[in-house]
């Protein structure tokens, strides 16, 4: 089993997209998927529970869901024995204790962020950390920047600082309406069948070629998206 840690100290940097894409990726690929939500605001628990039915299905872990009565905590937490990959959508405000705990058994984190200066700023401590815990378990690190604009001038700051900090950008996701229409529906952006989604396509495959050290790999194209989503 392969493990993905999608982690930032701050919210609203794109954890639960960059999280939620993936999983719907992984299934797609085939994979086994587990999408284990530890956000107490449960937003990937909540797309999970929008999903289609008929597409590839992602079993989802919810870590501050109710127990429901006749189970045990233990239980609604466990993940599935033949599990393939495992993606993690991590609290914000995590802290160092929290943040090694999690990268002792990740095989890959990517950070996302946001140019923003108030972003880049928070950004440049919590790498720092990320990067000194990692090393305990010589975890690939790499970051995804989200909702990039046309003429925005804080990317280029922001490239800057990964650079400096020796941080791999692995993409960088637009502000693209096709994320908030796959959220509000369950769907990965792979499984719009959209201009918008498709232009957005690219940056996907990058990250999974990334996390997979496999350029080879390909997108999925479920058969049947557009006639199911058009």
């Amino acid at each position: 089993m392969r493990r993905i840690l999608v982690v930032n100290s701050k919210g609203g940097c794109g954890k639960t997209t960059v999280a939620t894409n993936l999983a719907s990726l992984y299934a797609a690929l085939g994979k086994r998927t587990v999408l284990y939500d530890q956000d107490p605001q449960l937003c990937s628990h909540t797309w999970l529970e929008q999903r289609p039915s008929d597409l590839a299905a992602v079993h989802g872990v919810a870590a501050h869901q109710r127990v429901p009565v006749g189970f045990t905590r233990s239980w609604c937490l466990r993940i599935p024995a033949e599990t393939e990959r495992l993606v993690v959508d991590t609290a914000a405000a995590a802290d160092k204790p929290q943040i090694l705990e999690h990268v002792k058994s990740a095989d890959a984190i990517l950070v996302p962020l946001v140019p923003a200066a108030i972003d880049t700023r928070a950004a440049v401590g919590f790498i720092k950390e990320l990067m000194t815990v990692s090393k305990y378990g010589c975890v690939r690190i790499g970051a995804v920047v989200n909702r990039i604009r046309n003429g925005g001038s804080r990317l280029g700051e922001l490239e800057r600082v990964l650079q400096t900090l020796g941080m791999p950008l692995v993409a960088r996701l637009h502000d693209n309406p096709g994320y908030g229409e796959a959220s509000e529906s369950g769907l990965g952006l792979h499984e719009l069948d959209s201009d918008d989604a498709r232009a957005e396509l690219g940056n996907w495959q990058r990250i999974l070629a990334w996390l997979e050290e496999d350029e080879s790999i390909r997108l999925p194209m479920p058969a049947g998206a557009s006639a199911m989503h058009s």
